[in-house]
């Protein structure tokens, strides 16, 4: 709600995410800790499911996203975050071209 509440819908401030889209947010934090076999929320759940959830423009996705960046994930975590995805896409790509060959 703090992102919403500091930018809002028109980026002065004031705009409102409902009690029900706040609970499914939690829900599907969840059910990513849950599929990455955790039994607790992480960060990592955090960057990769809010920035998708709570917006309801696209101009407020890229901002929600920043935000994330900047208040959810620990100093330097938004580059690491970005290398270990980067990582995991380079490898699932290797292993497809691998997988295409056979």
């Amino acid at each position: 709600r703090a992102f919403v509440r500091e930018t809002g819908a028109d980026g002065l401030g004031g705009g409102y995410v409902s009690d029900r889209r706040l609970r499914r947010s939690a829900e599907l934090l969840k059910a990513c800790a849950a599929a990455h076999g955790r039994d607790t929320v992480s960060v990592v759940d955090v960057a990769a499911v809010l920035p998708h959830v709570l917006w309801d423009t696209a101009e407020e996705a890229a901002a929600l996203a920043e935000w994330v960046e900047d208040n959810a994930l620990p100093d330097g975590g938004a580059e690491q975050l970005r290398f270990l995805l980067e990582s995991v896409r380079s490898r699932a790509a290797a292993e497809a071209a691998v997988w295409a060959v056979v």
